[in-house]
């Protein structure tokens, strides 16, 4: 079995920057390519419940978290019309808070400086063009700016792995239209 010591990771959102710190801190090189500029962060907050502040801490970041957030223990889900859908048990990690309430960009700033200071090297107005696997590996090429020379015009990686969003072309590659995202009337 190879072993993987160069990872492309296409999207630069909290599970994208999540796996790039905990890959950079592990020695292997990473490259984050994002096509948003760095800091522009769609939505207003998140509620990290205890199995992602696990993960927080895990990647050396739950201070930070805590710190930039809110916490608090009762969560419940409630219906447009106010009746309650459910209450959601506390956190099962009794040694972590039950939820933390985060900005959105408080948590991305946090993981941005994780993921660098980690040795990931981040290019923002990038992206995959195209993947071409073979057993060895996987070549691609990228779309978009690449401010230095971790990653030149195209580069060959053991690992890629997509964070890129509902439209991933990450997800097309490997299965085609086959799981395009379809409206369901559902929204959260």
């Amino acid at each position: 079995m190879k072993s993987v010591s160069r990872v492309l990771v296409q999207g630069g959102g909290i599970g994208g920057l999540v796996a790039a710190t905990a890959l950079a801190q592990r020695g292997v090189h990473v490259d984050v390519v994002e096509h948003r500029p760095p800091g522009s962060v769609l939505g207003v907050g998140l509620n990290q419940p205890g199995n992602a502040l696990g993960v927080m801490r895990e990647i050396g970041v739950l201070d930070d978290c805590l710190s930039a957030g809110y916490q608090f223990s009762d969560l419940r889900m409630a219906a447009s019309d106010s009746s309650t859908m459910m209450d959601i048990p506390p956190s099962l990690f009794q040694d972590l808070p039950p939820n933390n309430a985060i900005q959105r960009a408080e948590l991305c700033r946090i993981l941005l400086g994780a993921a660098g200071s980690s040795g990931g090297h981040l290019h923002h107005g990038s992206t995959v063009a195209s993947l071409a696997e073979d057993f060895g590996g996987v070549d691609v090429t990228f779309t978009g700016a690449m401010p230095d020379a971790a990653v030149p015009g195209d580069g060959r990686y053991d690992l890629v792995v997509g964070f890129d969003g509902i439209r991933s072309q990450v997800r097309r590659h490997l299965f085609g239209n086959r799981y395009d995202a379809e409206f369901t009337g559902f929204a959260c």
